[in-house]
Order: structure tokens, then C-alpha cells, then sequence
């Protein structure tokens, strides 16, 4: 036995151009317009393009940091990286590298935006942003020195009591933010 069952809804017609919207207050007055002061271009659209823009300088300034991330290893001579940090906790085997290096970026790009939008400009503020957002996450090395897999099998010293980690961390954050200064738009 083959039950069929149809479903109809009454068809979509467009709202009748005089309509009032359910956003739209009673009193005469519209609300508030998307479109830009003195152009016809939508404000929503600009401000969407001043995003991604800033996402893209984030997430260049980190792919500067991530390829000098193995000259900082030999300069304060440790083995710990910072895509390896995220990569070995998220993807097994080999594929550590592309998952990190991938979530780096992100994380680049998410931090510039949070920056442009807080109204951060500027080389200087780049630096001290990264150089606070370092000293706030610092402490969740307690975390991965407890699970992280390099920490465990021995590749990695514990990694939240070791100055060089941390002078290298410093020296990552400083570059990253130097880049991101002086990539994010100016203007805004």
C-alpha cells in the first residue's frame, strides 16, 4: 500500500509597494535606511567589504608569522611552533600541518576583525593588541602542557614555565602585529 501525501502552500506574491513593513513604525517615519548618505551604494555592503579586506589582512599577517615561525625556533632555540601547537591537537598524524596551519590563519583573520572593529589602528596598537591577547592566553598553556601530544610523548618541554617559549611567543606576537598594522586599512 503506497500512501502519497501533497502539501500545497497558497502561492508567494510580492508585497504590494505601498505595504507597510512590520519593522516600519506607525508614525509616519520609515526606519532607519541601509543606504549610505549621498550614494546609492548600501552601507551594509561597505562595511562588509572593509571586513573581509580586514579578515585578509589578518590572516596575511599570520601566514607572515607562521613562515617565520621556524627562523623564531632557531633564534630562541626551542621546538615548539605555534601551527604544530594547534595542528597536534587537532588532526592525527601528518596532517597536523595543514589543520594548524589552517586554523592559524582563521585565528589571524578573527583577531584583525576584532581589532578593526574595537577602532584598533596602526602599527603600535597592532602590537600591544597581540602582545595583550599573548599574556591573556598564556595561561592556557597549563592546559596544553597537561594534553598536548608533543608535551607528553617528550618532543616539547612543558611549555608554560619555559622563557624561551615565552620570549618566542613575544617575538611572534610582536611580528604579527607589526604586519597586521601595516596591513589593515587606514580609513574607515
Amino acid at each position: 500500500m503506497v500512501v502519497r501525501v501533497r502539501f500545497s502552500a497558497p502561492p508567494i506574491t510580492p508585497p504590494d509597494a505601498d505595504a507597510r513593513l512590520p519593522c516600519q513604525s506607525q508614525g509616519g517615519v520609515s526606519a532607519p535606511s541601509l543606504v549610505s548618505a549621498g550614494t546609492a551604494e548600501p552601507a551594509y555592503d561597505a562595511a562588509m567589504r572593509r571586513t573581509v579586506r580586514v579578515a585578509l589582512a589578518g590572516a596575511a599577517a599570520a601566514g607572515i608569522w607562521a613562515a617565520v615561525d621556524p627562523a623564531l625556533r632557531r633564534g630562541c632555540r626551542t621546538r615548539y611552533g605555534e601551527v604544530r601547537l594547534v595542528g597536534r591537537l587537532l588532526a592525527p598524524g601528518r596532517a597536523w600541518r595543514p589543520v594548524g596551519l589552517a586554523v592559524h590563519l582563521v585565528n589571524g583573520a578573527a583577531f584583525a576583525v576584532a581589532f578593526d572593529r574595537l577602532g584598533g589602528r596602526g602599527v603600535r596598537q597592532a602590537v600591544i593588541a597581540a602582545e595583550l591577547e599573548n599574556a591573556a592566553l598564556w595561561p592556557a598553556l597549563l592546559v596544553v602542557d597537561r594534553f598536548h601530544p608533543d608535551v607528553r610523548d617528550g618532543t616539547w618541554q612543558p611549555l608554560l614555565r619555559d622563557p624561551r617559549v615565552l620570549a618566542q611567543e613575544v617575538a611572534g606576537h610582536a611580528l604579527f602585529g607589526v604586519a597586521l598594522g601595516l596591513l589593515v586599512p587606514a580609513a574607515r
